[in-house]
């Protein structure tokens, strides 16, 4: 009896160091999963902030060479007044009310509601044709159309509007990301033109090396299409 008693202390006193590790442990991988989603939600504010900061940035740039422009106009003219000078192309007076939009609009699609992302930027496509950021509201909508999956509408808003979406910082990008989605409905022929494009205009791009190891995949995708149908 005595050794049976001691036989079970023996193994309480053994397996208590266990199981309080395996709890410990099972506490760490909690905290570091918690840890983990904040990171990546830190990640996705910071790269939001972080694009706002590079629109801001064209922005500026945009605005002063109209600026020059109007410089130059003067120096040119003398006794113009620069209110009348080159009057589509004046600097415009921030609007709070787009601005609020268009900010509601990226906060959306960062927080992936892409329904109301794409009603924000709609709207300030309609409400404010010569808004600050239209042509910016023209990308991150097709954005937003790519994220939901409507690649139908992100094509057409693309499609309608590419002469004016050459003159955004990111058309790179929206080339290589519609590149894509045409590879994955089987468009060989539309991805390859939009990849292309984006070599031979972008050289310095700093995505130029993908899209050349993306244009060769294109290209063998689309030679084995053609076998098989052969």
């Amino acid at each position: 009896m005595r050794k049976l008693l001691f036989l079970v202390f023996f193994l309480t006193g053994v397996a208590t160091p266990f199981v309080t590790y395996a709890l410990d442990t099972e506490k760490v991988i909690l905290n570091l999963n918690k840890q983990i989603k904040g990171l990546k939600t830190r990640n996705r504010e910071l790269l939001g902030k972080i694009e706002e900061i590079e629109a801001q940035q064209q922005l500026t740039i945009k605005k002063l060479d109209e600026l020059s422009e109007i410089i130059k106009f003067q120096a040119t003219k003398g006794s113009e007044n620069i209110n009348n000078v080159l009057p589509n192309q004046s600097l415009k007076v921030s609007n709070e009310d787009a601005l609020k939009l268009y900010k509601r609009g990226r906060s959306y699609l960062l927080t992936q509601q892409f329904e109301k992302s794409i009603d924000s930027f709609s709207s300030y496509l309609e409400l404010y044709p010569t808004g600050e950021h239209l042509n910016d509201s023209r990308y991150w909508l097709i954005k937003s159309y790519l994220a939901k999956g409507d690649f139908t509408n992100a094509e057409s808003l693309f499609v309608a509007n590419e002469e004016k979406l050459r003159l955004h910082y990111k058309y790179p990008n929206l080339l290589f990301d519609l590149a894509k989605n045409y590879k994955n409905n089987k468009d060989f022929d539309n991805s390859i033109l939009l990849i292309t494009r984006l070599i031979d205009n972008f050289p310095n791009n700093n995505r130029i090396e993908n899209a050349k190891e993306f244009l060769n995949e294109l290209n063998l995708l689309k030679k084995q299409k053609l076998t098989q149908s052969n």
